[in-house]
């Protein structure tokens, strides 16, 4: 009995410095960059793994704000900021310590806002990470994301100021929720996936023509349009692969073709080119 007191006692010891050591691991990284008038374009950079990433943005207030808890054993991580004229670059590093062991993101979190009183060029690299871009209202002129295994949900509920001149996504395997295309602004989106399933709307789209081209390995795309926008959508099925346009979105024009009525003489409308090499792509309309 005696033993086993003294056993369970120092289980108890192991646990509580095991837990203490964690804690000391952790740790906050917080930068603030003050408001600059001289300043009209920004450059955000990044490439971040193993972790959560929330990104929105804000009106007036710090060019940027950026909190980062992390394990301090395992990562090194830094966000730094170059000023050049009216330019500015932001720099978010993120270097692991160790090329072995595993890539759990339980506790890595990155939280950042951007200012909507600049204009802003983005690159990110993510990878095997869950991430959250609310781009809503920001200026964007240019937004390039390499995604690896990771579950990203992409948020437009806001008109973009300025028009996105190139918007492009190279996805690994995982997950994707890419909503509100059409207030992002884009007039030539991509999206390049390798195996997963891929869910992305077009609300928002009002005006002016636009083109976009989609292409996935392997899995499931579902794609939502605006119930009153002009389309002509390219793709074809192949002997592993299924299209499946609902009738309200277009009809069948030639083989591998489909428009909505009065897309040739319409004002504004999308060319939506689409290719999956095993899977199934839905096409449907709001309701």
């Amino acid at each position: 009995m005696m033993r086993y007191g003294i056993g369970v006692a120092v289980m108890a010891m192991v646990w509580l410095a095991a837990g203490n050591a964690a804690a000391r691991d952790r740790q906050i990284l917080e930068k603030n960059f003050p408001a600059d008038p001289q300043v009209k374009t920004v450059t955000l950079s990044g490439d971040i793994s193993a972790a959560e990433l929330r990104l929105d943005a804000h009106d007036g207030g710090d060019l940027f704000t950026g909190r980062v808890r992390y394990d301090a054993e395992r990562t090194e991580v830094d966000i730094a900021l170059d000023k050049t004229g009216s330019a500015a670059e932001v720099e978010m590093i993120a270097k692991r310590l160790h090329k072995r062991g595993d890539l759990n993101s339980e506790g890595n979190l990155w939280t950042v806002s951007l200012s909507r009183e600049y204009l802003w060029d983005i690159g990110l690299d993510i990878g095997a990470a869950e991430c959250l871009l609310d781009l809503s209202g920001l200026p964007l002129q240019s937004l390039t994301l390499d995604v690896g295994a990771s579950e990203c949900e992409i948020v437009f509920d806001r008109p973009n100021p300025q028009e996105l001149k190139r918007f492009s996504i190279d996805a690994g395997a995982g997950e994707m929720d890419v909503r509100g295309l059409g207030y992002a602004r884009c007039r030539d989106f991509e999206f390049d996936g390798g195996a997963g399933s891929v869910e992305m709307d077009f609300d928002g789209f009002t005006s002016g023509f636009g083109t976009a081209h989609v292409d996935v390995c392997v899995g499931e795309i579902e794609i939502e349009l605006p119930g009153d926008l002009p389309v002509r959508i390219i793709a074809d099925d192949g002997w592993l692969s299924s299209v499946e346009i609902d009738d309200d979105v277009a009809e069948s024009v030639r083989d591998g073709v489909w428009e909505s009525p009065g897309y040739e003489k319409g004002t504004h409308g999308l060319e939506l080119s689409i290719d999956v090499g095993i899977g199934q792509v839905t096409v449907t309309r709001s309701r």
